[in-house]
């Protein structure tokens, strides 16, 4: 018999999360209109027609180039949490991350991430396990960006000065980078401490399990070095949108105008960072002598990128039904691979994984 009580629950969590997006497209539209009421529209108009359209389209295939990278290191991760279990059909993942990426351009990114994960169980067994490979794959997309910038702050440019504030930024930076490799290195020390409480127990196993990919697993390497790719090629997405307005970007200038744009992406207040991101871009660029009509343009025209390089996940998810088990096949011919019997995992391998000997020992103290 259903609980009378779960159909009010339920239907108030959705009007919840009716209410986060509807003020979410509220604070995306006061961004342009706070944008849209400082520049003349004719000179918008006459920017776009300046533009140089091929840029354009390398720096969509840049973008595209991305998406399969990060199933791939999504894959590793997932593989490297698990090690005794058969790999992650790679096809499968890359399939996932198309279509996960579409969505995002639409929905909040904790939205794309929870169908990563769904989509995730159909095709291998535990959402906890999927829920920890998301966060790690978060985790090291967001160091290595802090890398990036710290490495960017370091070398001496008009985009790095920050109005007399570099030196306070490189000190977050790194302050960042180091409390996050200690939590990465000192998990152990941590993790039983963290166990005596509920509340905090969850944050000892992750900090475990992102010790043992990140640190223990012979993926570590490839994983950290996949997320650099990626987001170098971020970075010659930048400047090709740069020489699509003759804008004269350098390495520097590139990596800084990236570490901003990705860093005001990540904070969940608009709808995947537009009208946010454009006042940002808009106010630093037009600091440093850009128009500001070409600074909107330039920050407009790398939000249509990335949407450009998400509509084949649309095609994707056409061919790609996991929990229909239709379109596999087709994926797996595409990539190449062979359909894997584990696809429908044995009794055997449903049981639960503790993970690290680490994250075991802890499930006995608290028993």
């Amino acid at each position: 018999m259903a609980d009378p009580m779960a159909a009010p629950a339920e239907r108030g969590n959705v009007i919840r999360k009716v209410l986060v997006f509807g003020a979410k497209v509220a604070m995306t539209c006061g961004c342009f209109w706070y944008l849209f009421r400082q520049i003349n529209i004719d000179d918008l108009l006459r920017e776009a027609g300046d533009l140089k359209a091929r840029w354009f389209v390398l720096a969509t295939i840049l973008v595209m180039l991305q998406i399969p990278l990060v199933g791939l290191r999504w894959a590793k991760i997932t593989a490297a949490l698990e090690p005794m279990r058969p790999r992650p059909p790679l096809g499968a993942m890359v399939a996932i991350t198309f279509i996960a990426n579409f969505f995002n351009q639409i929905l909040p990114n904790v939205m794309s991430d929870a169908l990563r994960i769904w989509m995730l169980t159909q095709i291998r067994s535990g959402w906890r396990t999927g829920l920890a490979g998301i966060m790690i794959d978060r985790g090291v997309g967001i160091g290595v960006l802090l890398t990036i910038g710290f490495v960017t702050l370091l070398n001496a440019s008009a985009f790095t000065t920050l109005g007399g504030y570099r030196q306070t930024a490189l000190a977050i930076f790194g302050a960042l980078l180091l409390c996050g490799t200690a939590a990465l290195v000192c998990a152990r020390l941590y993790a039983p401490m963290l166990a005596c409480w509920r509340a905090t127990k969850w944050i000892g196993e992750l900090g475990l399990v992102s010790r043992q990919v990140l640190i223990q697993s012979p993926e570590a390497l490839s994983i950290v070095g996949i997320a650099f790719v990626v987001h170098f090629l971020g970075i010659v997405c930048i400047w090709s949108v740069g020489q699509a307005f003759s804008m004269s970007l350098g390495v520097v200038e590139a990596a800084a105008l990236f570490t901003l744009m990705v860093a005001i992406a990540i904070i969940p207040v608009t709808v995947s960072g537009w009208g946010l991101r454009e006042v940002a871009v808009t106010a630093f660029l037009n600091a440093h002598g850009v128009p500001a009509q070409r600074a909107l343009l330039f920050s407009i025209c790398f939000g249509l990128t990335l949407f450009a390089a998400a509509l084949p996940g649309a095609v994707v998810l056409m061919f790609y039904s996991p929990s229909k088990g239709r379109r596999p096949g087709f994926l797996n011919r595409v990539s190449g691979e062979r359909p894997s019997p584990t696809l429908s995992p044995s009794p055997s391998e449903t049981r639960h994984h503790p993970g690290p000997p680490e994250v075991a020992s802890l499930e006995k103290r608290k028993s």
